[in-house]
Protein backbone atom coordinates (compact mmCIF):
# COMPACT_ATOMS: atom_id res chain seq x y z
CA UNK A 1 0.00 0.00 0.00
CA UNK A 2 1.08 3.55 -0.62
CA UNK A 3 0.90 6.06 2.21
CA UNK A 4 -0.19 8.67 -0.35
CA UNK A 5 -3.16 6.74 -1.75
CA UNK A 6 -4.42 4.40 0.98
CA UNK A 7 -7.42 5.43 3.07
CA UNK A 8 -7.51 4.91 6.85
CA UNK A 9 -10.08 2.15 6.27
CA UNK A 10 -7.70 0.34 3.93
CA UNK A 11 -4.89 0.75 6.44
CA UNK A 12 -7.08 -0.77 9.17
CA UNK A 13 -7.73 -3.79 6.98
CA UNK A 14 -4.07 -4.44 6.24
CA UNK A 15 -3.40 -8.10 6.96
CA UNK A 16 0.10 -7.36 8.19
CA UNK A 17 -1.12 -4.74 10.64
CA UNK A 18 -3.72 -7.18 11.91
CA UNK A 19 -1.10 -9.89 12.31
CA UNK A 20 1.34 -7.62 14.12
CA UNK A 21 -1.17 -5.89 16.39
CA UNK A 22 -3.33 -8.94 17.03
CA UNK A 23 -5.87 -8.64 19.84
CA UNK A 24 -3.70 -6.09 21.69
CA UNK A 25 -5.40 -3.17 20.00
CA UNK A 26 -8.82 -4.34 21.21
CA UNK A 27 -8.10 -4.35 24.92
CA UNK A 28 -6.57 -2.11 27.54
CA UNK A 29 -3.08 -3.12 28.71
CA UNK A 30 -2.73 -4.44 32.25
CA UNK A 31 -1.80 -1.97 34.96
CA UNK A 32 1.94 -1.32 35.01
CA UNK A 33 2.41 -2.71 31.49
CA UNK A 34 3.66 -0.27 28.88
CA UNK A 35 1.41 -0.50 25.83
CA UNK A 36 3.05 -0.86 22.41
CA UNK A 37 3.66 2.43 20.62
CA UNK A 38 1.38 1.40 17.75
CA UNK A 39 -1.71 1.76 19.98
CA UNK A 40 -1.08 5.48 20.21
CA UNK A 41 -0.57 5.84 16.44
CA UNK A 42 -3.10 6.80 13.84
CA UNK A 43 -3.83 4.30 11.03
CA UNK A 44 -1.70 6.33 8.63
CA UNK A 45 1.18 6.43 11.08
CA UNK A 46 1.03 2.67 11.43
CA UNK A 47 1.04 2.28 7.67
CA UNK A 48 3.99 4.66 7.44
CA UNK A 49 5.98 2.32 9.70
CA UNK A 50 5.28 -0.62 7.37
CA UNK A 51 6.03 1.47 4.28
CA UNK A 52 9.33 2.46 5.81
CA UNK A 53 10.15 -1.18 6.55
CA UNK A 54 9.43 -2.17 2.95
CA UNK A 55 11.52 0.65 1.49
CA UNK A 56 14.36 -0.17 3.86
CA UNK A 57 14.37 -3.82 2.81
CA UNK A 58 14.24 -2.90 -0.87
CA UNK A 59 17.11 -0.44 -0.57
CA UNK A 60 19.24 -2.88 1.40
CA UNK A 61 18.62 -5.60 -1.18
CA UNK A 62 19.69 -3.27 -3.99
CA UNK A 63 22.77 -2.25 -2.02
CA UNK A 64 23.68 -5.89 -1.39
CA UNK A 65 23.42 -6.68 -5.10
CA UNK A 66 25.61 -3.73 -6.05
CA UNK A 67 28.39 -4.81 -3.70
CA UNK A 68 28.68 -8.24 -5.35
CA UNK A 69 29.33 -7.15 -8.94
CA UNK A 70 33.08 -6.89 -8.45
CA UNK A 71 33.20 -10.52 -7.36
CA UNK A 72 31.09 -11.49 -10.37
CA UNK A 73 33.47 -9.68 -12.73
CA UNK A 74 36.47 -11.48 -11.24
CA UNK A 75 34.76 -14.88 -11.41
CA UNK A 76 33.80 -14.23 -15.01
CA UNK A 77 37.43 -13.55 -15.89
CA UNK A 78 38.69 -16.67 -14.09
CA UNK A 79 36.11 -18.95 -15.69
CA UNK A 80 36.65 -17.52 -19.16
CA UNK A 81 40.41 -17.94 -18.85
CA UNK A 82 40.01 -21.53 -17.67
CA UNK A 83 37.93 -22.33 -20.76
CA UNK A 84 40.14 -20.41 -23.16
CA UNK A 85 37.65 -17.77 -24.22
CA UNK A 86 37.56 -13.98 -24.03
CA UNK A 87 36.02 -12.73 -20.73
CA UNK A 88 34.33 -9.92 -22.62
CA UNK A 89 32.66 -12.46 -24.86
CA UNK A 90 31.43 -14.46 -21.87
CA UNK A 91 29.97 -11.26 -20.47
CA UNK A 92 28.31 -10.54 -23.80
CA UNK A 93 27.05 -14.10 -24.07
CA UNK A 94 25.22 -13.75 -20.74
CA UNK A 95 23.67 -10.39 -21.57
CA UNK A 96 22.81 -11.30 -25.17
CA UNK A 97 20.73 -14.23 -23.93
CA UNK A 98 20.81 -16.11 -27.22
CA UNK A 99 22.26 -19.49 -28.17
CA UNK A 100 22.24 -20.69 -24.57
CA UNK A 101 22.67 -24.47 -24.24
CA UNK A 102 20.15 -26.78 -22.59
CA UNK A 103 20.47 -26.72 -18.79
CA UNK A 104 18.41 -27.21 -15.59
CA UNK A 105 15.72 -24.58 -15.08
CA UNK A 106 17.24 -23.19 -11.84
CA UNK A 107 20.57 -22.68 -13.60
CA UNK A 108 18.87 -20.94 -16.51
CA UNK A 109 16.92 -18.75 -14.07
CA UNK A 110 20.22 -17.85 -12.41
CA UNK A 111 21.65 -16.76 -15.75
CA UNK A 112 18.50 -14.77 -16.53
CA UNK A 113 18.87 -13.04 -13.17
CA UNK A 114 22.53 -12.29 -13.94
CA UNK A 115 21.50 -10.98 -17.35
CA UNK A 116 18.80 -8.77 -15.84
CA UNK A 117 21.09 -7.52 -13.06
CA UNK A 118 23.84 -6.52 -15.50
CA UNK A 119 21.39 -4.74 -17.76
CA UNK A 120 19.39 -2.85 -15.12
CA UNK A 121 22.34 -2.01 -12.88
CA UNK A 122 24.36 -0.83 -15.88
CA UNK A 123 27.11 -3.39 -15.32
CA UNK A 124 27.72 -4.03 -19.02
CA UNK A 125 30.85 -2.94 -20.95
CA UNK A 126 29.89 -0.72 -23.88
CA UNK A 127 32.22 -2.63 -26.22
CA UNK A 128 30.12 -5.81 -26.10
CA UNK A 129 27.50 -4.17 -28.33
CA UNK A 130 29.91 -4.45 -31.26
CA UNK A 131 30.38 -8.19 -30.85
CA UNK A 132 28.80 -10.97 -32.88
CA UNK A 133 28.24 -14.68 -32.31
CA UNK A 134 31.56 -16.58 -32.66
CA UNK A 135 31.94 -19.58 -34.92
CA UNK A 136 30.19 -22.78 -33.87
CA UNK A 137 33.43 -24.60 -33.14
CA UNK A 138 33.80 -22.38 -30.08
CA UNK A 139 30.41 -23.45 -28.74
CA UNK A 140 31.60 -26.30 -26.44
CA UNK A 141 33.96 -24.03 -24.49
CA UNK A 142 31.43 -21.25 -24.53
CA UNK A 143 28.62 -23.43 -23.18
CA UNK A 144 30.77 -25.03 -20.49
CA UNK A 145 31.92 -21.60 -19.31
CA UNK A 146 28.35 -20.31 -19.25
CA UNK A 147 27.13 -23.20 -17.11
CA UNK A 148 30.04 -22.86 -14.71
CA UNK A 149 29.38 -19.14 -14.39
CA UNK A 150 25.72 -19.80 -13.65
CA UNK A 151 26.64 -22.27 -10.92
CA UNK A 152 29.11 -19.78 -9.43
CA UNK A 153 26.41 -17.09 -9.49
CA UNK A 154 24.02 -19.27 -7.51
CA UNK A 155 26.56 -20.42 -4.93
CA UNK A 156 28.24 -17.06 -4.42
CA UNK A 157 26.44 -13.95 -5.69
CA UNK A 158 22.92 -15.12 -4.84
CA UNK A 159 23.80 -16.79 -1.54
CA UNK A 160 25.71 -13.72 -0.29
CA UNK A 161 22.94 -11.33 -1.27
CA UNK A 162 20.33 -13.59 0.33
CA UNK A 163 22.34 -13.82 3.55
CA UNK A 164 22.65 -10.03 3.79
CA UNK A 165 18.97 -9.57 3.00
CA UNK A 166 17.94 -12.19 5.58
CA UNK A 167 19.93 -10.36 8.26
CA UNK A 168 18.13 -7.13 7.44
CA UNK A 169 14.72 -8.85 7.50
CA UNK A 170 15.58 -10.35 10.89
CA UNK A 171 16.60 -6.99 12.34
CA UNK A 172 13.62 -5.15 10.86
CA UNK A 173 11.27 -7.79 12.27
CA UNK A 174 12.49 -6.97 15.77
CA UNK A 175 11.94 -3.28 15.11
CA UNK A 176 8.35 -3.90 14.01
CA UNK A 177 7.63 -6.11 17.01
CA UNK A 178 8.93 -3.36 19.31
CA UNK A 179 6.49 -0.91 17.73
CA UNK A 180 3.43 -3.12 17.40
CA UNK A 181 3.72 -5.54 20.33
CA UNK A 182 6.15 -3.93 22.74
CA UNK A 183 9.86 -4.24 23.40
CA UNK A 184 10.99 -7.83 23.80
CA UNK A 185 7.59 -9.29 22.94
CA UNK A 186 6.43 -11.46 20.07
CA UNK A 187 8.14 -14.05 17.90
CA UNK A 188 10.85 -12.62 15.69
CA UNK A 189 10.82 -15.77 13.56
CA UNK A 190 7.09 -15.43 12.87
CA UNK A 191 7.40 -11.68 12.28
CA UNK A 192 10.20 -12.24 9.76
CA UNK A 193 8.00 -14.67 7.82
CA UNK A 194 5.17 -12.12 7.74
CA UNK A 195 7.52 -9.30 6.77
CA UNK A 196 9.04 -11.31 3.93
CA UNK A 197 5.58 -12.21 2.64
CA UNK A 198 4.60 -8.54 2.77
CA UNK A 199 7.81 -7.60 0.96
CA UNK A 200 7.12 -10.02 -1.89
CA UNK A 201 3.52 -8.82 -2.18
CA UNK A 202 4.55 -5.17 -2.30
CA UNK A 203 7.39 -5.87 -4.72
CA UNK A 204 4.91 -7.31 -7.19
CA UNK A 205 2.93 -4.04 -7.20
CA UNK A 206 5.84 -1.61 -6.91
CA UNK A 207 7.21 0.29 -9.88
CA UNK A 208 10.87 1.29 -9.82
CA UNK A 209 13.69 1.17 -12.32
CA UNK A 210 15.55 -1.83 -10.94
CA UNK A 211 12.46 -3.97 -10.29
CA UNK A 212 13.10 -6.61 -13.02
CA UNK A 213 16.50 -7.50 -11.59
CA UNK A 214 15.42 -7.29 -7.95
CA UNK A 215 12.33 -9.42 -8.57
CA UNK A 216 14.37 -12.13 -10.29
CA UNK A 217 16.88 -12.11 -7.45
CA UNK A 218 14.16 -12.62 -4.82
CA UNK A 219 12.73 -15.51 -6.83
CA UNK A 220 16.08 -17.31 -6.52
CA UNK A 221 16.12 -17.14 -2.73
CA UNK A 222 15.52 -20.48 -1.01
Amino acid sequence: MSLHTASPERVARSWLLEKLLGPEKKKEPARGVTPPRALAMSPREREAVLDGAYESLKNELIRAMKTEFHGLDQAEKRIAKRHGIDPLFLNWYVVNGQHWPSMPSRLKNALKTMQSARMWFGEVPSSWQRMSVPHMEEAPSRDAALKELGEWFLKNFVSKVERKFTNVVWAKSRDLLDVFQGRGKGSKAQASILLLRDFKNRLGEDRFQLKPAVRRMVELFD
